[in-house]
């Protein structure tokens, strides 16, 4: 009798013969677009910086953030680089293996950029692997934020890959997005395929805080999996070095981190309900 046996039939047989495990310079390239749905200041840096870097940064060896503004791409966290628009796309598909590219636009540009990819004959719709919609309560009924889905439809962009994140929710409209009409925007955008991460980010003033204070270990993705020693064997040193100063700055920075450190899982949830399948979960 004849028979056809495959590698794939074989490694399933032997366990012995796994497939290669996916790491940080092997993992499939990654572009993501980050926009807003209505007002321009809806905290785009801000949850890049938090949220997409410090977790990231365990599944890609490189990443690269750029913001496209006017007509220049401008590299962070280098400010003061600025790269004509021109290069916008080697930015984008020069992406490879073990890369990660944050391309971040305003609600205002957003048409602009796409016009200008698709006048350089790029294919819009296969360009992104992920497009985040940030949205605040008041501007998930707004007209702009409907345009900007109007948009991402027009560029043939496969909708299940447009994720919504409710962002700079006050305590009082965490309470009205449970009104109808709320729930009519989740339906609406569902029935579209967009996927809507119900898990809204608060508004907060640790994020001024920490915008004072640059650098990696002030990352609230990455205070989440920091220990609550870290700071509190800071708070031993200085007081027993005897400086009121130093004591008092030690202080200060123990309570951002307890603050930061309570925001940690919010934003944990969110990154995995975008970036990570159910098996490869992301947890403190």
């Amino acid at each position: 009798m004849f028979s056809i046996h495959s590698d794939f039939t074989k490694n399933k047989m032997n366990p012995q013969i796994q497939t290669p495990k996916v790491t940080k310079a092997t993992r499939a390239p990654m572009r993501v677009l980050v926009t807003s749905g209505y007002e321009p200041s809806v905290g785009k840096t801000t949850l890049i910086r938090h949220l997409m870097l410090p977790l990231l940064d365990s599944l890609y060896a490189n990443i690269k953030h750029v913001v496209f503004s006017d007509d220049h791409l401008i590299e962070k966290p280098d400010l003061a680089h600025e790269t004509h628009y021109s290069k916008v796309l080697a930015h984008i598909f020069n992406t490879k293996k073990g890369e990660c590219t944050i391309v971040e636009v305003s609600n205002s540009k957003f048409d602009d950029m796409m016009g200008r990819m698709e006048h350089g004959g790029s294919d819009i719709s296969v360009s992104f692997n992920k497009i985040i919609v940030l949205v605040s309560y008041a501007g998930f009924r707004s007209k702009g934020t409907v345009a900007m889905f109007g948009s991402l439809i027009k560029t043939g962009i496969d909708m299940s890959r447009v994720h919504v994140v409710f962002n700079g929710i006050e305590e009082h409209e965490a309470e009205l997005m449970r009104d109808t009409k709320f729930k009519e925007f989740i339906e609406w955008t569902r029935l579209m395929g967009i996927n809507v991460v119900e898990t809204p980010v608060m508004r907060s003033e640790i994020y001024a805080e920490l915008k004072k204070r640059p650098g990696r270990q002030f990352e609230i993705g990455y205070l989440g999996y920091m220990t609550p020693d870290y700071f509190k064997n800071k708070l031993t040193e200085a007081y027993q070095l005897n400086d009121p100063a130093l004591t008092e700055k030690a202080t200060n920075e123990a309570n951002i981190y307890t603050e930061a450190r309570a925001t940690a899982p919010v934003f944990k949830e969110i990154f995995n309900a975008i970036f990570m399948k159910r098996k490869e979960r992301v947890y403190l």
